[in-house]
């Protein structure tokens, strides 16, 4: 399953930000595909194209609300429990699709997919869709692990490098440490392309094991859709 990419980590920890207040679909791995679509529901543009009633959107509300004080809650421990952390971002999700109409969480769906790509084919929800038989989504599945593992070295050597930058006292200014460590993410970036060309090389591989019939239905499904905005 996807990962949260090294960049993003740095991005969510600089900025305290959580899943919710992303403004794309969270790289969660422990959610499913239409929970991690789901989170797109925090995004306001996507919560005016769902046109959202009254009624739905107070529901939506009390879930962020709730959602927000249990991060709060979590981050204030000494250690963070990644389980809390797991319950929470599913108990928001869950509660948005709850609200949803069975034609607003295809909408959502649909979005959701379009940022994750050939990926969501792992998914059973999708996979059924789709049509998939067993031999397909094993094949699939070897491709996406194997292709983790090239984005696991780069983000480990990516790290691995950041380790080794002193870190200044709590008191201290953080401006050149950030600076240090951005550099070293900078540096890598010759990785990041040849990550990113061999993401297409896979897409072009798990798109070949689709049968005529599924490839439309995949691409259908992963074509986002478009609003209909009145004359």
């Amino acid at each position: 399953m996807m990962k949260t990419p090294l960049l993003a980590f740095i991005a969510f920890s600089a900025l305290g930000t959580s899943l919710a207040f992303a403004q794309e679909v969270p790289s969660a791995p422990y959610l499913s595909v239409p929970q991690r679509s789901a989170f797109l529901v925090s995004n306001p543009y996507v919560a005016k194209d769902l046109k959202l009633n009254a009624t739905q959107l107070k529901a939506s509300r009390q879930a962020l609300k709730q959602y927000e004080d249990g991060s709060t809650k979590i981050q204030s421990a000494k250690e963070p429990s990644q389980k809390a952390i797991e319950v929470n971002d599913a108990r928001l999700a869950n509660a948005y699709l709850s609200v949803l109409t069975p034609a607003q969480k295809e909408t959502v769906l649909r979005l959701g997919v379009s940022q994750i790509g050939t990926e969501a084919l792992s998914d059973p929800t999708i996979a059924a869709k789709v049509a998939l038989t067993p031999t397909q989504l094993k094949k699939i599945n070897v491709l996406i692990q194997r292709f983790h593992k090239q984005e696991d070295d780069v983000e480990g050597m990516v790290g691995e490098a950041m380790e080794k930058i002193p870190a200044p006292k709590p008191e201290a200014d953080q401006t050149a440490y950030e600076k240090k460590k951005m550099d070293v993410f900078n540096s890598y970036e010759g990785e990041r392309q040849r990550i990113r060309k061999e993401k297409l090389a896979v897409d072009k591989q798990i798109e070949a094991l689709l049968t005529p019939g599924q490839l439309l239905t995949w691409h259908k499904l992963y074509t986002p859709p478009v609003s209909k905005k009145k004359k």
